[in-house]
């Protein structure tokens, strides 16, 4: 099979849930498309991560959301393959650990240290974008709850991954953010800029 087929060249593409073809502009393929940059998102994270193990996390979450997309495309794939509550389960085990070896947030972060930290934050921007289309569309498309579920937990493990990464395995410091602060720091670092 090619790569191009210009079936696609009039602005309409098929949807094989209803066997038809929809504008390129439905909020269908505004999800697809979404859940598409989460994995290629994904993808820059994980050659970013410097652990082995972690870097196999991230690849296999970049499955699940390939199942998620396959199940809103087709409407439904086998049971088996389905992301459901054990998922989620998972990556609430993983939360727990991220948040057991980092300090506790009290504050809010400028987030990302390093560049993958801060392609893990990428990452979780990405996915709750993906959760607001998926739950605008759930009548629609008769996503399930176990699919909300899932992809509210991913952005919450890929914030709290993004620290662990930053802190724990690469040792870089955490920024706090202070309001009070912002238009201070904002000031004098424009200042520097404009002495030279």
């Amino acid at each position: 099979m090619g790569l191009y087929t210009k079936k696609g060249d009039s602005g309409e593409t098929f949807i094989f849930r209803w066997k038809k073809k929809l504008y390129k502009s439905d909020n269908v393929f505004e999800l697809l498309g979404t859940l598409d940059a989460v994995n290629s998102w994904l993808s820059f994270a994980a050659v970013q991560v410097p652990n082995k193990r972690l870097k196999r996390v991230i690849r296999s979450i970049q499955g699940l959301i390939l199942s998620v997309g396959a199940e809103i495309n087709l409407g439904k794939v086998e049971k088996n393959l389905e992301v459901d509550k054990k998922d989620t389960q998972l990556l609430e085990a993983l939360i727990n650990f991220f948040e057991s070896k980092t300090p506790a947030l009290k504050n809010f972060i400028l987030p990302g240290q390093s560049l993958a930290g801060a392609s893990l934050h990428i990452c979780r921007c990405s996915v709750r974008d993906a959760e607001r289309l998926a739950v605008g569309l759930k009548e629609r498309l008769k996503i399930r709850d176990e699919i909300l579920a899932f992809l509210n937990r991913l952005s919450d493990c890929l914030f709290a991954m993004a620290r662990y990464v930053d802190l724990v395995l690469l040792k870089k410091e955490e920024i706090i953010w202070k309001l009070q602060n912002s238009k201070i720091d904002f000031s004098a670092s424009v200042k520097t800029i404009l002495k030279n």
